[in-house]
């Protein structure tokens, strides 16, 4: 990977371009930034190079799974496709926790798990909100 050598003023590179956001153009500007072809990161994650193109230009969400793999084979932690900073105790989620949570939850075939699912969660919240601060 030519990306390895230390050159600071690449740097820069690793924001997306104003009016860019989401992960899917994290991993473009990472995969550039290692001087990786769509190519290449497809094979070391063993994805398709059009299901890459679709995570690069975000038109499909990345599963969590995906983007382990994506971060291993960039050297870069999965934190750092994160569209936001990582979130301080007490703040709402982020987009990518909330995107995170959605993927979990339409992984769940079953009605009645994610019916149960929903169920532990409401209680949870009612007994977060009832919590003296």
């Amino acid at each position: 990977m030519g990306g390895s050598r230390t050159q600071p003023y690449r740097l820069k590179l690793l924001r997306p371009e104003s009016g860019q956001s989401g992960i899917g153009s994290r991993i473009r500007v990472f995969r550039e930034y290692r001087e990786l072809s769509r190519a290449e990161l497809a094979r070391l994650c063993a994805c398709r190079e059009s299901e890459l193109a679709d995570y690069e230009t975000n038109q499909r969400p990345v599963p969590p799974h995906r983007l382990r793999r994506i971060a291993q084979a960039l050297g870069f932690p999965p934190s750092a496709f994160a569209t936001t900073s990582p979130r301080q105790p007490g703040l709402p989620p982020d987009d990518f926790e909330l995107e995170r949570i959605a993927f979990l939850f339409s992984q769940i075939e079953s009605e009645a798990e994610r019916s149960k699912l929903l169920r532990t969660v409401a209680r949870l919240m009612e007994e977060a909100l009832v919590k003296p601060h």
